[in-house]
């Protein structure tokens, strides 16, 4: 069952960024389809994460660590 999980939240990863299939409509709607599945809203879960990539690779990346 982990695994299953694991499994729909990388592809709804994918999703968010809109890197899963070439036409946005289609990572939206196939999104929203695994989020039934995990739990995991597609729209809140989007949006916090690209929000978490906003400073990606500068000086203010939470990430970044030396």
């Amino acid at each position: 069952m982990g695994l299953f999980l694991n499994i729909l939240i990388q592809m709804a990863h994918d999703s968010w960024h809109f890197n899963l299939f070439t036409r946005p409509w289609m990572n939206q709607f196939y999104g929203f389809i695994m989020s039934l599945f995990s739990g995991v809203l597609f729209e809140p879960a989007r949006h916090c994460h690209l929000l978490h990539h906003r400073f990606n690779r500068t000086e203010k990346d939470p990430d970044a660590f030396n």
